[in-house]
């Protein structure tokens, strides 16, 4: 048997719109693994993201709270 399990995810931050800088994007994508892994081994095969990042982007103004991103994933699994 040979199975092929496929992991997408997406991120928005909308103060921000819709472009998110490679700084931030590198936080997301750990925060995303983390969550997800996290999630499957719960049980689920989808789910919301959210994080606050606090880090600072060159030429924008670091919210009070941070960069407030939310996001989806799910998981697809093909049986070949």
């Amino acid at each position: 048997m040979k199975r092929e399990i496929a992991i997408s995810y997406n991120w928005q931050c909308e103060a921000l719109e819709g472009e998110i800088p490679f700084c931030l994007a590198e936080v997301l994508e750990e925060h995303a693994y983390d969550r997800v892994f996290q999630m499957l081994k719960d049980g689920f095969t989808s789910g919301e993201l959210c994080c606050n990042a606090n880090i600072e982007i060159e030429g924008k103004n670091t919210p009070e709270d941070g960069w407030e991103c939310r996001g989806w994933w799910e998981k697809r699994e093909v049986c070949l």
